[in-house]
This record gives structure tokens, sequence and C-alpha cells, in this order.
């Protein structure tokens, strides 16, 4: 898909990207390696605390095992 750029040289989003994102004011760019995210920032931020949450939850089974 070819990019689009505005007068300063942004890459623009397209809308129904933007849409189906949830992108609103500020995101978050995430990336690894050869790939990047977009996220919105509120939306990054419940999906990482989500993700921080599991994680304990996983340390403790483990440890609570012994492993």
């Amino acid at each position: 898909m070819p990019l689009n750029l505005d007068s300063q040289g942004r890459t623009l989003i397209p809308e129904y990207l933007q849409n189906l994102a949830s992108l609103k004011k500020q995101v978050v760019i995430a990336g690894a390696v050869t790939r990047i995210e977009i996220w919105d920032r509120d939306l990054y931020h419940q999906h990482f605390d989500l993700i921080a949450k599991e994680d304990e939850s996983l340390s403790s089974a483990l440890e609570n095992l012994n492993i």
C-alpha cells in the first residue's frame, strides 16, 4: 500500500485504519524488530495494565509450583 504524506512529510494513516484502531488524538508507537504497532494511548495503557496483571498471576502460579 503506498504511503500518503502531508506537506511536512508525515505519514498519513487512512481514516478507515484510524477507526479500526480507535485512534484518537494521542497515540503510542510500539516497535519490535521489523514491525510497529500504532495504538490509541489510553487503549495501549489499558492493554499493558491487563498484561502486567496476567504476568503477576502467572508468576505467582509458577512460584506455587516451585518452578
